[in-house]
Order: structure tokens, then sequence, then C-alpha cells
């Protein structure tokens, strides 16, 4: 019998960290800033250009630049870069204008042969139409429209609602006391018992419910901030940036970071779904105290990386009560008795017998305490983090005893 005393505590009008608090700033900032910089002009033109003047024009230049960056190691050799050099002439306001503006984004490839498309699209001395703003006739393009290359701006956007959207759960929560925290049922029935000798199979719930969600994150993630890492290399291939290119290059370290973290949390959860997890055959949740009870279990998942197994039966008291602008939760284990321990081979599967002693208190739950016994498996895995499982138990008083209070 041992005696283990833990205090947990959690704030009355927020439960959120000041890693959480600084995490949802950084994604707000971030996705304000990708947005402003490279979106909000070029879909705010979009727009616009649905009601400007279409007037008809005349290709003067139509061409493909190549420009040979530097080297960034003495050993390699030089790249070239390709844009496509096209201007046209255009009569507005009663004046001859030229533009050189294809899209409201500036025509950029990887390839000659995507740029020997546009100039071969725009040849020199083809008549055309353009899109003239009104308000300023000098600024004219090409092509308007929606394109698909404006698609990547949900991502940013997608930060910006969760940054607010956490920041408003954080200021609502501090409105309502939090409720103390306490451990969770991971089990749950697979198969009720239609008689009352029929024993009950009880699984663990999934813990990599997240894998879904995580894997097309990470990707539609990194795919972004490849554009954006892209853009910051060559604004440094060009020399020096000035303030506004450090900004943007250590936002762009921050969300590269983000992203190796993000392909991480696949791995975990995915690993995490394979691992070992023990599926139980009780006769019933609910024991009375003195009163023998047969537990079987059996291991599914990756067991190859179990070392051991320790089943234990517990019973904890918990007492919650105020303290300043916290609730504190005072958890004692006033009663823990181990049941099996066994390797690899012997955890496989096994039945054991239980029995909470007939002189401990039952369970008990009221508004500021609580009683309760759990029947914790504990495997230590191999080059891997530990696993707990917990199944609760309802503790009844001894037969022919009046119950706890």
């Amino acid at each position: 019998m041992t005696t283990v005393a833990t205090t947990t505590h959690s704030r009355a009008r927020n439960g959120a960290g000041c890693l959480t608090f600084l995490a949802l700033i950084l994604f707000l900032s971030a996705g304000l800033l990708i947005f402003i910089e490279f979106f909000l002009d070029p879909i705010s033109k979009v727009v616009q250009s649905l009601r400007w003047e279409r007037v008809p024009c005349t290709i003067l230049v139509s061409r493909v630049d190549e420009t040979v960056q530097p080297k960034k190691l003495p050993e390699t050799p030089p790249t070239s870069a390709f844009k496509a050099n096209v201007s046209f002439r255009y009569t507005s306001g009663g004046k001859q204008r030229t533009s050189s503006r294809l899209y409201f984004i500036k025509a950029d490839s990887d390839t000659r042969a995507d740029i020997q498309a546009i100039v071969n699209r725009y040849q020199v001395g083809t008549s055309h139409h353009c899109y003239v703003d009104p308000a300023d006739p000098s600024f004219a393009v090409l092509e308007r429209g929606f394109k698909p290359v404006l698609l990547i701006a949900i991502v940013p956007v997608l930060m910006i609602i969760t940054g607010l959207g956490g920041l408003l759960a954080i200021s609502v929560g501090r409105l309502r006391p939090a409720k103390p925290r306490r451990v969770n049922v991971r089990y749950r029935p697979t198969l009720r018992p239609t008689g009352q000798r029929q024993p009950i199979i009880l699984r663990p719930v999934r813990r990599s419910t997240g894998f879904a969600t995580a894997f097309p994150l990470a990707i539609g993630w990194n795919f972004t901030v490849f554009f954006l890492v892209r853009e910051v290399a060559r604004d440094w291939a060009e020399g020096f940036p000035g303030c506004h290119g450090l900004i943007l290059t250590v936002f762009t370290v921050v969300l590269v970071a983000i992203g190796v973290g993000l392909t991480i949390a696949p791995v975990i959860l995915l690993v995490r779904r394979l691992s070992p997890r023990p599926v139980v055959t009780i006769e019933s949740i609910k024991v009375h105290a003195g009163r023998e009870l047969e537990l079987s279990w059996r291991l599914r998942g990756w067991r190859r990386q179990i070392r051991r197994l320790t089943i234990m039966v517990e019973g904890r008291e918990e007492a919650t009560y105020p303290r300043d602008e916290q609730l504190c939760t005072d958890r004692e284990v006033f009663y823990s008795h181990c049941i099996f321990q066994g390797n690899r081979r012997a955890a496989r599967s096994g039945t054991v017998k239980l029995t909470v002693p007939a002189g401990l208190p039952p369970t008990f739950v009221a508004q500021h305490s609580a009683i309760f016994w759990v029947v914790r498996f504990h495997m230590r895995l191999r080059q891997w983090p530990d696993i707990e499982d917990e199944l609760e138990l309802t503790v009844l008083p001894q037969e022919g005893r009046p119950g706890h209070a």
C-alpha cells in the first residue's frame, strides 16, 4: 500500500497557458503578414477589375528576359531566372499610355517553357484587350479575374481565423470558471451484456483521432510555406534585403519551424495508432468492496515494442477548493496494489483476480470531493514513451454495510 499526493492548479477564469497565448498571437501575426504582403492587393484588384474599362491595346514588346543569378558557392554553376517582358499601348482618358503588367501578381516561373508560352500568346504587333483602372488610367493589365495561384491565400486566412478564434475563446473562458481536471475514462463498452452473467468487453478509445486532420494540414502548410521560402531565397540572392526583407525572413523561419512540427505530428499519431492497447473483458464495471472480480485482457497493436506490462488497482481521493483566483485540486492515491507484472511474452493476454479491500471507502462523487477506483495498465515500450490506460470501476459498499457518506 502506497500513498502519493499531488496538487493540480487550474485558473478560475482561463485554462490556457502562456505558450498557447503566444502561439495564437504568432498564428494571427504571421497570417496577417502573409495575407497583406502577398494577397491583399491582388485580391482587391481582382474584385475591382470586374468594373474596369475594357479597351483595345497593341503589343509593343514581347520577349523572354534571362537573368543570371550569382553563385551561392564557388563550386556551384550559376543559375538563370526567366521573366516575361511584355508591354502594350492603349488609349484612356484621351491619351495614349503604355503598361507592362500582365496580371496583378508578377508573371514568374521556374522554367523557360512557361515564360515562352506567355510571350507566344502576346506577340509583337497583335491586337488584344486590356483592363484599365478608372481611378488611375495609368494602371492597366492584360489579364484579370481569379487565378488558381490565389487559392494559396486560404492558408493565411485559416491562420488568421485560428488566431482570432483562439484568442476569442480565451477571452470568453475568462468570464466563467474552469472545471477542475480529472482523469477521463478511456474505455468504452463494445458488447453490452444481455444477461447479468455475461461479461463486458471494453476497448480503449483511440488516441490518434487527429491523424486525418494532421496529415493534410502538414502537406498544405508546407506546400504554402515553400512559395514563401522561395521568395525569400530570391530576395537574398539579389543581395542583402532591407528591413522589410529581414522581417519577412524571420517570419519565414518561424513558419518553417511550425511546418517541421506539423510534419512530425502525423508520424507521432501514426505510431500511437499502431501502439499496443489492452482490450479488457470484465464481469461488470460495478463491484462490491471485498468481493472478488475476474478481469481478462489481450493486447492488440504493435506488441513487439513492449518491454513490461504492469496492471494495478488504485484508489484515489480528490478535493477541490478555491485559492486566490485559482481552483486547486488535491489528489491522493490512498490504495495501490499490483495484480500483474510481466514481460512481452507474458503480457499478450491473461486473466487475473482483483479484490477491493472491504475496509476502504467505495466510489463517491460530490461537488468538491470524490473517490475514484481505477485499474491502471502501464506499458513500458522500447524506444518510445510509456503508455498508460485506465479503466474506471464503480466500487459499491460491502454487502450488508451502509454506503459511504
